[in-house]
């Protein structure tokens, strides 16, 4: 699913996009290259190969062309960023200057705090610099880190050559970019760096920007306060990890599961960076689960039969790790989680405690948003049946009405469940751990503990956000959803003539 979904946002939104654009401005739609990586992606989407339902090598060879399909499109989306780049005319800087163009890949305009690397050229005259607008107007710039590197360079004889820089990891508060389009900055040589007072974290375990108050609590959860509304979301995002007895079709618990939550497990609470457009805090959660389960369940899922079997009384730590990220003018939560898993047969799930009074979801699905029950109705296949976990795309949303909280992701998170429970709890899957079945004969499953890739083994990192919000979901949740998955792209040039203007949409899109 990971893969998958950085395969079609390259393919089909960064890739296929710029690439028609650089074919209007005289540059080469290299159709070849964009045939053979979208044969490849058809080849990913059969049913059972789409959805994990096969043997190990499937996986295996699903991932290679996923590989593929994501080299190809980063080069086709390079060539296509390079050949608009050199277009755009740069002649009247100096020879020794340089200056950063950011690509906007939405069809609305936009902008933002962007991290970026720049590179200060040895021997071109700069200490430190300011990122300037054509007309002159000064960006904030909040600078992280500055270190020495050679950047490689390639001339037209193919014969490698290094530029020795000092490179600058920073933020930078953007002006609007044109929709489907870019903008032009100057790289303006200063004797030092500019101090921007403030900070977004102004307190011990917060976060606070003009929009959102983040405050972190002892037990690894977050209360988020949406200033617009005032509302305020106690004991957001804790871990919940379960017992895992079913197969690629189906989550099934084993017969005595064992719930456990990041609520009673040490945690370490660490503020990484801080300043006034950036700031970023860790969580470190330590819990401890089983191993595995007590030995191979075995379903019949027509008659509903399950061996007798709960999950190991042998433990191991497991230790999850939660970057949350605000940055000035954003109105959403930025949150990366990064987990070795090492054990087997068990469900993770990250969970928001909504509060809301609410009987309804909205999820992004392929070519809608659709709404969902929570409490099931007579009505539903899944009356009198476990409460059922949806499919989303890129969010799942719930509203009171008045006040509204979605779970934004780009990498490829597909499930969810709103828990049929008094605080109307979201649960996102994080990742589901089994032993491969199939069943080669209608009704009879068999199971192949040889093929362990189904245990999901190894180190595993998710990218999600938390947008609090008044209304429903056509309030900015989609926005949020494209500029999540489709960031702002900086890229460094220098000095040359060109026919493009400094700043130019080529696509824009009306309407919310």
């Amino acid at each position: 699913k990971q893969h998958n979904h950085r395969a079609e946002v390259n393919l089909q939104r960064r890739a296929e996009p710029w690439a028609a654009v650089v074919s209007l401005v005289g540059g080469e739609y290299i159709k070849p290259a964009f045939d053979r990586a979208w044969r490849f992606l058809l080849q990913n989407h059969p049913h059972d190969t789409i959805t994990g339902g096969g043997i190990d090598q499937m996986e295996k060879d699903s991932i290679f062309r996923f590989d593929q399909i994501n080299i190809i499109a980063d080069g086709l989306s390079r060539r296509a960023l390079e050949a608009i780049q050199i277009q755009v005319d740069n002649s009247d800087l100096d020879v020794k200057d340089t200056a950063i163009t950011v690509f906007n890949p939405c069809p609305f305009p936009r902008k933002a705090v962007i991290s970026c690397l720049v590179d200060m050229p040895d021997k071109m005259g700069y200490d430190a610099f300011a990122l300037q607008t054509p007309d002159g107007k000064t960006l904030r710039v909040q600078q992280q880190e500055k270190f020495p590197m050679g950047v490689l360079v390639r001339n037209l004889q193919d014969i490698s050559v290094e530029l020795r820089t000092q490179r600058v990891r920073c933020h930078v508060e953007t002006e609007e970019i044109p929709a489907y389009g870019y903008s032009t900055y100057h790289v303006v040589r200063t004797p030092r760096f500019s101090f921007l007072p403030g900070t977004l974290a102004p307190e011990t375990n917060v976060l606070e920007n003009e929009y959102l108050r983040v405050a972190f609590n002892s037990n690894g959860t977050l209360d988020m306060t949406h200033k617009e509304t005032g509302h305020t979301f106690t004991g957001l995002h804790y871990l919940e990890d379960s017992g895992e007895a079913g197969h690629s079709w189906i989550h099934q618990p084993p017969e005595r599961d064992e719930i456990i939550t990041s609520h009673g497990s040490p945690c370490q609470i660490a503020l990484e960076e801080s300043g006034p457009l950036f700031a970023r805090m860790r969580v470190d959660y330590h819990m401890q689960i089983p191993v595995s389960v007590e030995d191979e369940p075995y379903v019949d899922f027509r008659e509903g039969d399950i061996t007798n079997t709960g999950r190991t009384k042998e433990r191991r730590e497991m230790v999850v790790t939660s970057w949350f990220t605000l940055r000035a003018g954003s109105k959403r939560l930025d949150v990366k989680t990064a987990f070795t898993n090492t054990c087997k047969h068990h469900r993770l799930r990250v969970v928001f405690p909504t509060r809301l009074d609410c009987d309804r979801t909205d999820a992004e699905i392929a070519y809608d948003v659709i709404g969902r029950d929570i409490h099931i109705k007579e009505t539903s296949p899944y009356y009198g049946h476990p409460n059922p976990q949806y499919p989303m795309h890129r969010f799942v949303d719930m509203t009171d009405g008045k006040v509204g909280f979605a779970v934004v992701n780009n990498s490829g998170l597909r499930e969810y469940e709103a828990m049929d429970k008094d605080d109307r709890p979201l649960a996102i899957t994080l990742m589901r751990a089994f032993t491969y079945r199939n069943s080669p004969v209608f009704g009879r499953w068999e199971t192949y503990p040889d093929m362990e890739r189904a245990q999901c083994m190894g180190d595993f990192e998710w990218t999600y956000a938390l947008y609090p919000h008044s209304s429903d979901w056509t309030n900015g949740v989609y926005c949020e959803a494209e500029d999540m998955n489709l960031p702002l792209e900086p890229a460094q040039v220098g000095p040359h003539e060109g026919t493009l203007p400094k700043a130019m949409s080529f696509l824009t899109l009306g309407g919310e």
